[in-house]
């Protein structure tokens, strides 16, 4: 025997946000009052990350971003530092073609995400630092290891 279906009280249909204009119809959709994302009108996140797309549904939240031109190239060790320093209440994925990273989180835990970012962002930058004072290291030892083989060398030949 079928059963009549019915709408759960509490459920929520899935919204877009940002009133972004819908792929069916000439209006835009706006999201639900008191469910606004601190992402939105921010044009880059913590510096290496642009919005692509975010919207809620019950009480989450799922943001897309585009790693910026700057930090394509790092796209490697961008997804090791959020790897390595993640959170258990934060689901993520990663498009290695797109260059994108989609987050889920608790529509709450806004400010969270954002300061994660940030931090990654300055641990970025910190390894890019490391990175180039390292290979100045090693050029000047391959340097200095050049002009002790010839200084040595005149030496012996002396």
């Amino acid at each position: 025997m079928a059963q009549p279906a019915a709408r759960l009280v509490d459920a929520q249909n899935l919204f877009i946000h940002q009133s972004v204009p819908s792929l069916f119809h000439k209006e835009e959709f706006n999201t639900k009052s008191g469910q606004q994302s601190i992402f939105r009108r921010k044009k880059s996140i913590a510096g290496f990350l642009e919005l692509t797309g975010n919207f809620f549904y019950v009480s989450r939240l799922r943001v897309t971003f585009n790693v910026t031109e700057n930090f394509i190239p790092h796209f490697g060790l961008i997804k090791g530092l959020i790897e390595f320093n993640r959170s258990k209440e934060v689901s993520f994925w990663f498009n290695n073609q797109e260059k994108t990273i989609e987050f889920d989180i608790p529509a709450k835990n806004q400010q969270i995400l954002e300061a994660f970012l940030e931090n990654i962002h300055a641990l970025l930058e910190n390894e890019s630092i490391f990175k180039a004072r390292l290979k100045s290291v090693l050029e000047f030892e391959r340097r200095y290891a050049v002009e002790k083989k010839e200084y040595y060398r005149s030496i012996l030949n002396r």
